[in-house]
């Protein structure tokens, strides 16, 4: 599972959660492939790849990952960690992800009964949809 972390969401998860100055470590360092480069950050910051890949994947974003969504931010403990196919792609504070969508202050908080509710409801309509692909597909046949 831990290869489903990206190298640069390792960085950023170094530099934004954890508050390492990962910038000054890699000055001089633009040239090297991103993965000697989150080794390096790793290096520096005395914790093992593996570990710091452990620390990205949290209960909430392996949900995410193990379910393979196309796109999905996963929200947690204000930061957003936006997973693309199935892979940790970054790490953003929730101020910058709001910021450059363009919703900042304008995201509707939700507690679990009100997610549950929709995830079902998602999940019946997609149900639907698949039965009227059914039919036709075998009115096709």
């Amino acid at each position: 599972m831990l290869d489903h972390v990206s190298f640069h969401a390792v960085i950023r998860y170094l530099e934004r959660v954890l508050g390492f100055p990962v910038n000054d470590w890699l000055v001089g360092k633009e040239s090297i492939g991103e993965d000697a480069r989150a080794r390096h950050c790793c290096a520096q910051a005395g914790l093992p790849l593996a570990y710091v890949r452990e620390l990205v994947l949290c209960r909430p974003v392996l949900a995410a990952v193990i379910c393979g969504f196309e796109q999905v931010v996963v929200r947690v403990d204000g930061f957003a960690y936006v997973v693309r196919n199935g892979i940790v792609a970054t790490v953003l504070t929730e101020r910058m992800r709001d910021e450059k969508i363009g919703l900042l202050d304008k995201l509707k908080e939700q507690t679990r009964p009100e997610m549950r509710r929709q995830m079902a409801r998602n999940g019946r309509r997609a149900k639907g949809k698949n039965k009227s692909r059914n039919r036709r597909m075998a009115e096709v046949e």
